[in-house]
């Protein structure tokens, strides 16, 4: 049987995929070995959220910082720090930006 076809890894690929990450399997010899790819964007978005629900302050925001490779969890009284402004709108940006290129990745294939 073909490892994409076995149950085990077909379970394991759907609850992950539940779980919201974006996963996909490739057999790189039939019937012996496998792959599971899950993109990290999907991983960080999943982390994310959990942190989301368990801190549980309204004035929070979970920034990732690639260059340092962290994440930081930023909260505040009263107004939304400028600081903290400013990292959500590079995060924003960055967004689009990758937005964007994923759309020209896929119109060149």
């Amino acid at each position: 049987m073909p490892l994409k076809d076995d149950p085990r890894i077909v379970k394991g690929v759907n609850r992950l995929r539940a779980m919201g990450f974006r996963v996909v399997f490739d057999e790189l010899e039939e019937d012996t070995w496998g792959v599971l790819a899950i993109d990290v964007k999907s991983v960080i978005e999943y982390i994310r959220k959990r942190l989301y629900e368990n801190v549980k302050y309204p004035n929070m925001y979970v920034f990732i910082d690639w260059d340092n490779r962290i994440i930081e969890i930023h909260v505040w009284r009263g107004s939304t720090p400028s600081k903290v402004k400013e990292l959500m709108k590079m995060s924003k940006e960055k967004e689009e930006l990758y937005k964007e290129f994923e759309k020209l990745k896929g119109e060149q294939k």
